[in-house]
């Protein structure tokens, strides 16, 4: 999604994240070490949601795993993050 400003887009992907926390029990969030632009959350540790920003974008990616391997999800969720933000530098 594209909004008017950076500041709009970390705001917003902000309030999605906020937006899921209170529409999910039991959501925790997930560390992405050295991902500064994202927010990440799981209820189940198989499956998750990735609120990522970069300038005026806002992305969510879901992301799921076959099994629950608490460290498999964030693995995989920072490399969609790392996917995003390599491919749309300006």
């Amino acid at each position: 999604m594209r909004f008017p400003s950076d500041a709009a887009a970390r705001a917003a992907a902000t309030e999605f994240d906020l937006d899921t926390a209170n529409s999910l029990p039991g959501r925790h969030s997930i560390a992405l070490d050295g991902v500064t632009n994202a927010t990440a959350s799981s209820v189940t540790d198989a499956k998750g949601w990735v609120y990522a920003w970069r300038g005026p974008f806002v992305v969510l990616s879901m992301v799921t795993v076959p099994n629950r391997i608490p460290m498999r999800l964030p693995r995989n969720r920072k490399r969609c993050c790392d996917c995003r933000t390599r491919g749309s530098r300006s």
